[in-house]
């Protein structure tokens, strides 16, 4: 199972060494048991896992996954509680109900309208009742995106990238359809809410009720 971040891995991990600015907003929901959905090189799964009993790291790219695995060595803390798992966000070998928070933080916009659905479906089904999914994508309303296409490359260093541009009232119906009830809705920019003309990302706080 080959992506287009397999290309990119190795550039990716050398300008993305501290944690998402946006984690910044999603304090207090990552204990228990902790899916980092999308984890890339990991800079978030080694945040995560401070306050988590175990992280599971999971990234459909194995370039990702072994940049993730270089990255949690012995001297980081707490990183003999993330497993590493390689596969899609649309098809979880997770069990129902085993995880107690999902952090998906700038990948579900990675994803195909195709596999919206079954997206989101998986991630409501390995939730615990209560439990939440605290969520990013790129913020479509900002000055570069808006008026452009919903689906759009976006190249890393010359090199593809597939995103899709949610809006906000297609996002909620997509989670409500798979069973979420919305909490909250933010815009963000440097882990700072803002007006969402100004925010480079949309962010949501669902849980499974």
């Amino acid at each position: 199972m080959q992506t287009e971040w397999d290309a990119i891995a190795t550039e990716w991990d050398e300008n993305r060494t501290k944690p998402s600015a946006t984690l910044a907003l999603f304090k207090g929901y990552g204990k228990g048991t902790v899916l980092d959905a999308g984890c890339g090189n990991g800079r978030n799964a080694a945040e995560l896992a401070k306050t988590a009993e175990q992280v599971i790291a999971l990234d459909a790219s194995a370039e990702m996954l072994k940049a993730t695995e270089m990255n949690l060595g012995p001297k980081t803390a707490h990183a003999e509680n993330i497993k590493l798992v390689h596969a899609k966000i649309e098809k979880l070998p997770l069990e129902d109900a085993s995880i107690d928070s999902v952090f998906c933080i700038a990948a579900l916009h990675h994803i195909k309208p195709a596999h919206h659905k079954r997206a989101f479906f998986e991630l409501f089904r390995v939730l615990k009742e209560g439990g939440h999914l605290c969520m990013t994508v790129w913020n479509g309303q900002q000055k570069r995106f808006k008026n452009k296409p919903k689906e759009q490359d976006v190249p890393w260093h010359g090199k593809p990238r597939y995103y899709y541009f949610f809006d906000e009232s297609e996002l909620i119906d997509l989670l409500q359809g798979a069973g979420f009830k919305v909490e909250k809705t933010m815009f963000e920019k440097d882990g700072n809410i803002v007006p969402p003309k100004e925010a480079q990302n949309l962010c949501m706080v669902v849980s499974k009720p």
